[in-house]
């Protein structure tokens, strides 16, 4: 059965979260054309204004979306929907490595 939260993301918030999933991917995407590879983000190397700018874009889409599933009472603690965002997240990194 899927849960409430999941339900909601994928019908009331659909378009939010595929924006943020879309400016990560372009994210990815940025990295890689410019070279920055996993170490670089670890020490948050070689990311360039652009960079920054969309991560901060990311940040307040997800914050966005938390505080609306919050709002609804639809997750309480964030576990689940963390470990999906994460695999999400997963399948971009993937389909658009960075070197290491």
């Amino acid at each position: 059965m899927e849960s409430p939260w999941k339900k909601f993301l994928d019908t009331v918030l659909k378009d939010d979260f595929e924006k943020l999933l879309k400016t990560y991917y372009e994210m990815r995407i940025l990295f890689q054309n410019n070279n920055v590879s996993n170490r670089d983000l670890e020490k948050g190397e070689g990311i360039t204004s652009e960079g920054y700018r969309m991560r901060d874009r990311i940040l307040n889409q997800l914050s966005h979306i938390v505080q609306t599933l919050r709002k609804y009472g639809l997750i309480e603690n964030e576990d689940g929907f963390t470990n999906y965002l994460k695999q999400e997240l997963l399948k971009i990194d993937l389909e658009t490595p960075l070197k290491d």
